[in-house]
């Protein structure tokens, strides 16, 4: 089985969690970073070429260099895999993580500079 053909074989839900998942992470990623560089540069530690440079490349190295733990230690005991549905992870996806990806939304639209990595 193909890993296209393995992918759209799951369920609606997963598909959709797995795109929203996706945008909160670019979103938040490119707030995070902008934030990161604007701090840099503002207090002249670096130039704006090179604080970009090294986010480029630390993130370049975070992304393909480190391994996935966090996803491993849930994938392996922490979800009871009998007991959960698409659509009961769909739920408390949502549930969790639609109060921090609204706000990420607003703030990217109003320019609010606010990081939500902690939220």
């Amino acid at each position: 089985m193909s890993e296209l053909s393995a992918f759209l074989a799951l369920s609606p839900y997963v598909i959709f969690l797995i795109f929203l998942a996706l945008l909160f992470d670019f979103l938040n990623g490119m707030n995070d970073a902008a934030n990161s560089i604007a701090t840099v540069v503002s207090t002249r530690v670096l130039k704006p070429i090179q604080a970009v440079g090294l986010a480029a490349f630390f993130n370049f190295i975070a992304a393909f260099g480190m391994p996935l733990l966090v996803a491993r230690t849930i994938g392996t005991g922490i979800i009871d895999t009998r007991i959960s549905t698409p659509v009961l992870v769909f739920v408390h996806f949502l549930d969790l993580s639609s109060g921090p990806q609204l706000l990420l939304i607003g703030d990217f639209l109003y320019l609010f500079p606010m990081l939500l990595s902690e939220v």
